[in-house]
């Protein structure tokens, strides 16, 4: 009879319960006051009504909202521009995605950004797919669409979008081409090799290595982006321990961020 596989060896060098635990703790919801303290940074970020979640949202969930907010705050102190949070046409007030989702302006809440200079002006989205330079290249070459769908779209904690200019039919999955910067959050206690691996993919999805020097597109949080487009990259982390990387991704158009939280 064939013996069972190690849980550990099955999770990676991680028993089974230790792996679920970790799962329970990014899933759970926070605190009631860790909810209204993050509800009540957004509206002043956004200069918006009393802001409260529609369901309590977990502590990775809270972070990636707090990442946000010190966006919004950046954008505001740096172009003097303004924020206005817009709420879902059709769905529940303050309604962010908190899992893979579109650009629904229907079914979520997003933050509009606007300046007396066009250039900067941007939608801020959670949580929303995008379709990548792959599946273009794909498109492009082959002559039709890629089949799998879902291979084609990946998930950025924040997005920058340029503005929806109103076609007929809604946005709901930007192109990659449509991104002004965006941000992979990771709220942990030590950064894994992974996770840069994982940011380094998504720079590739967002577009071609270029020379530095190019300018960006976003230039209020990134000056300059070795990138076409020049979308800046962030990996927000609540881990200080960059291990050395700070000095080489930033090299693609990746840019570290240490945010402490709580």
């Amino acid at each position: 009879m064939a013996k069972a596989p190690n849980s550990k060896k099955a999770t990676g060098g991680v028993s089974k319960s230790a792996a679920a635990k970790r799962k329970s703790a990014k899933t759970r919801a926070a605190s009631k006051k860790a909810n209204s303290d993050v509800a009540l940074l957004l509206q002043l970020a956004a200069s918006a009504p009393v802001l409260t979640f529609p369901q309590r949202k977990s502590q990775a969930k809270l972070y990636e909202l707090v990442v946000l907010a010190k966006m919004l705050f950046e954008f505001k102190a740096k172009t003097g521009g303004t924020v206005v949070l817009q709420q879902p046409t059709a769905g529940t007030p303050n309604s962010f995605a908190g899992a893979p989702a579109s650009a629904d302006k229907a079914k979520y809440a997003w933050f509009q950004l606007s300046s007396a200079k066009p250039a900067h002006n941007a939608e801020a989205w959670v949580s929303v797919q995008f379709t990548g330079l792959s599946a273009s290249l794909a498109a492009r070459h082959l002559g039709v669409p890629p089949a799998d769908l879902d291979a084609s779209r990946h998930e950025l904690d924040i997005t920058l979008l340029r503005p929806d200019p109103n076609a007929p039919a809604p946005r709901l999955y930007p192109e990659y081409s449509d991104i002004l910067a965006a941000v992979t959050v990771k709220h942990v206690a030590k950064l894994q090799k992974e996770s840069i691996r994982e940011a380094l993919g998504f720079r590739r999805e967002m577009g071609f290595l270029d020379r530095p020097g190019v300018g960006s597109d976003c230039k209020w949080l990134a000056p300059d982006v070795p990138c076409d487009p020049r979308s800046p990259l962030f990996l927000a982390s609540s881990a200080p321990n960059f291990d050395g990387y700070a000095g080489q991704i930033d090299q693609f158009g990746i840019f570290p961020w240490y945010m402490k939280y709580p």
